[in-house]
């Protein structure tokens, strides 16, 4: 998943990202919640510091780097592609 740092403290970051929902037997994106993810552990970590506003990726409770704005694009058009076959095989 992917969502944009509202907020960096210590280890961890603040990151404000849709679930999966799964409604009426269809899965969607739901409205953005915030996460506490950490991306940092004993001085080892996955990615740079993020920085507040900045769209990182996430995986589990780790913030996995940055993204840029192609990247977002990117996402959000193969996980809607995707939800949309699934949706429809489904029916």
């Amino acid at each position: 998943r992917w969502g944009v740092v509202r907020e960096v403290d210590g280890d961890w970051a603040v990151v404000s990202a849709s679930p999966l929902t799964f409604v009426n037997r269809t899965l969607g994106l739901g409205a953005p919640v915030d996460e506490r993810l950490r991306w940092r552990r004993d001085g080892s970590s996955l990615a740079p510091r993020p920085t507040v506003g900045e769209a990182v990726g996430a995986h589990w409770d780790w913030v996995c780097g940055p993204l840029g704005d192609r990247d977002v694009t990117a996402l959000t058009t193969a996980t809607e592609t995707t939800l949309k076959l699934v949706n429809a095989a489904r029916a």
